[in-house]
This record gives C-alpha cells, sequence and structure tokens, in this order.
C-alpha cells in the first residue's frame, strides 16, 4: 500500500485539444507505473474536498471493457 500523498498538477491541453493530466515522475516511481500504463479515475465528491482516486487497471478488468 502507498502512503496517503497528494500532488498538485496542472492539466495541459495538447495540439488536437485533448486534455492531459501529467503525473509527476515521483509519483510513477513510487506506483510502480510507466507510460503507457492504463489507469482509472473515479472522482470522490465532498462538501469541501474533492478527490480524485486514480488506480491502475489489472489484466482482468481489461477483460470487461
Amino acid at each position: 500500500m502507498v502512503a496517503n500523498t497528494s500532488w498538485t498538477v496542472t492539466v495541459e491541453q495538447d495540439e488536437n485539444g485533448e486534455l492531459l493530466l501529467p503525473f509527476p515522475p515521483d509519483l510513477l516511481a513510487q506506483m510502480g507505473w510507466s507510460e503507457g500504463t492504463e489507469v482509472d479515475v473515479k472522482v470522490q465528491l465532498a462538501e469541501y474536498n474533492n478527490v480524485l482516486v486514480i488506480s491502475k487497471v489489472n489484466e482482468n478488468e481489461k477483460d470487461r471493457r
């Protein structure tokens, strides 16, 4: 389990207008992720703090998509 850590990043836009959320290198290293790692993003809405929960998609979940 990874320690409860937070990062602040700025959403970027590519030349086609697609929005990108760049992951800091230390986050990638801590999670054992690399470019091309498929992730699932969930938004947890709260009264004061909204949170993005980002987790790696495992092989079983890929088959169900």
